[in-house]
């Protein structure tokens, strides 16, 4: 894997804020500047964002690449490190008066009022259906957060807490070994997996393939995953050191995965979302359980019905790729091509003159 590369979700498609952690990316203290890109269209934004990301690279700068919880294949934003420099997509702000401390680059000023007016009326009516199946997509999601709570419920019951407590402090003696105590240390949330129109997607591995010690959590809800991250976590803060916080897909107030850069290690999930074998030390929270105090009917219900929703979540938005595809052609029907490149060209060229000007 390309360690100049890394991959995040901007936000989670959880039952609650979709932009939950929009801040720890554009408040970082190290941004130099912060671009925001408007248009109508998702595709030009995303492709625009891609398109220079990919030439940074190529010039040997490490990029952050920020997919769209609803389509991996969109991007957000990138970060291009060094240069210190943000280009978002404007969509991901609530109100103009969001825009302060943002260049702005309006990808439509040039462009045919006529012809944006004849995408605005498809585009209204297009995002009326795409709107009706994300309430549904929504209220299955909710199911399924329902089903996903009760399941880690029974489970844990049967928890043994002295086993869970000897498998944190087991950890701590692993991770933290001889690290001095310094001032606080800071973290940064993000997602590394979402539920998307192409189904269930994780970078995790893009983000910690290059590290030298992976402790992998295997278990069910409830069996303890979340109490040692977060106390892994809290741990590494205490210690002054930084850690990305990756939080659950489904319900955003647990945790998936941390990783602490400055110790090189990692401890992620494999759990009921993503369902992946990961390469690393395997710790079997299963294990911790005492299987004849759980009422197995009402496990297998839990997780069954759990699985049917979150299936059905998934097939719902899948069918909004259909209209957006539609949508995306219609506008590139319908714009000043020429129009459109010149100002492209003219941003880019604005990048590049921040490459020049670099310390």
């Amino acid at each position: 894997m390309n360690d100049k590369i890394k991959h995040f979700f901007t936000s989670g498609n959880t039952s609650k804020d979709l932009n939950l952690f929009l801040d720890f990316i554009t408040n970082q203290e190290t941004l130099n500047k912060k671009f925001l890109l408007k248009s109508k269209s998702l595709f030009l934004k995303s492709s625009l964002i891609e398109n220079i990301g990919e030439q940074f690279r190529k010039n040997g700068y490490e990029v952050e690449y920020y997919h769209c919880a609803y389509d991996k294949n969109l991007l957000d934003g990138i970060i291009i490190k060094k240069l210190n420099i943000a280009l978002l997509n404007s969509s991901l702000l609530n109100d103009t008066d969001s825009y302060t401390g943002y260049e702005v680059l309006d990808l439509e000023e040039n462009l045919s009022k006529d012809n944006l007016k004849k995408y605005t009326e498809m585009q209204n009516d297009t995002e009326t259906e795409i709107r009706s199946a994300l309430d549904r997509f929504y209220r299955f999601i909710e199911a399924a957060r329902l089903m996903q709570e009760d399941w880690g419920y029974c489970n844990k019951l049967a928890v043994d807490y002295s086993k869970l407590t000897a498998v944190i402090q087991d950890l701590k003696s692993k991770i933290f070994t001889a690290h001095p105590h310094k001032t606080p240390g800071k973290s940064r949330h993000l997602f590394a997996t979402a539920l998307t129109q192409n189904g269930i997607v994780s970078f995790i591995d893009t983000l910690c393939s290059s590290l030298k010690k992976v402790y992998v959590l295997n278990g069910d809800p409830g069996t303890g995953k979340n109490m040692v991250l977060k106390s892994i976590y809290r741990e590494a803060l205490k210690k002054g050191l930084y850690v990305e916080v990756y939080h659950h897909p489904l319900i955003e107030d647990k945790l998936e995965h941390i990783i602490i850069p400055e110790l090189n290690t990692a401890l992620i999930t494999s759990n009921e979302i993503n369902k992946s074998q990961f390469n690393g030390m395997q710790i079997y929270m299963n294990n911790l359980i005492d299987y004849s105090k759980i009422n197995k009917s009402d496990v297998e219900k839990d997780k069954t019905n759990f699985y049917f929703f979150l299936n059905k979540s998934l097939s719902i938005i899948g069918t909004n790729k259909n209209l957006q595809n539609n949508l995306e052609k219609y506008y590139f029907k319908n714009i000043d091509s020429e129009a459109l490149s010149i100002t492209c060209r003219k941003f880019l060229a604005e990048l590049k003159e921040c490459e020049r000007q670099k310390p």
